[in-house]
């Protein structure tokens, strides 16, 4: 079985989900996120067996532009 490593800098998702939700998320809860997604996370990163999990999150976001 694949797995694809990807890096996140939790706080920098943390500040802009709360930005665009209007409310305060923590990193741990990006973290419970991610885990809920089905990333494990790694001493190097997020281990996703997956990547549509990760492409969902960015579904509503323009392709071009801001």
């Amino acid at each position: 079985m694949s797995a694809f490593l990807v890096q996140f800098d939790l706080d920098a998702v943390s500040e802009r989900l709360s930005r665009r939700l209007g409310s305060r998320i923590a990193a741990d809860d990006v973290r419970e996120i991610l885990t809920r997604a089905g990333l494990v996370e790694s001493r190097r990163g997020w281990l996703a067996p997956d990547l549509r999990p990760l492409m969902l999150l960015y579904a509503g976001r323009p392709m071009f532009g801001r």
